[in-house]
């Protein structure tokens, strides 16, 4: 499969949203992307919950150690093969339309090079938070 996705979703030493996360991906109704998880220094427990996926769209890059966030995502944008990239965090949980919409979008606007989306905020009490942003394009 030639993927028109890399989504880069590094990982370090957090456990509790990374299953959620990685199921919201691999849940996606846009199918023709590779899942690039970088493993910063994670340690064993937190490799385990990524190793239990089995889907040929995963490539999963080990970093002998922590070497932050900016350094594993430059790992993922190495190893992406995809024309466009797509970030994700192992706290995050992505929408199922998330691809779907993001693909649509930069393929009708070819001039911009960059798009984000809106967001939805969980906060330790339950509360949610809609973040949304202006649709802007210059």
């Amino acid at each position: 499969m030639n993927p028109k996705i890399s989504v880069i979703f590094p990982v370090g030493n957090r456990e509790s949203f990374l299953a959620e996360a990685v199921e919201s991906i691999l849940a996606q109704t846009f199918k023709e992307f590779e899942l690039l998880i970088i493993m910063d220094g994670a340690p064993a427990s937190v490799t385990s919950i990524v190793e239990r996926y089995q889907d040929d769209r995963i490539q999963m890059i080990r970093l002998p150690v922590n070497l932050g966030i900016s350094n594993a995502r430059n790992a993922g944008l190495l190893a992406s093969r995809a024309p466009y990239i797509a970030f994700m965090d192992s706290d995050d949980v992505a929408m199922p339309e998330r691809l779907t919409t993001q693909h649509a979008w930069m393929d009708a606007h070819p001039d911009v090079t960059l798009c984000a989306s809106n967001s939805i905020k969980l906060l330790s009490d339950g509360r949610r938070v809609h973040m949304v942003y202006p649709e802007t394009v210059s």
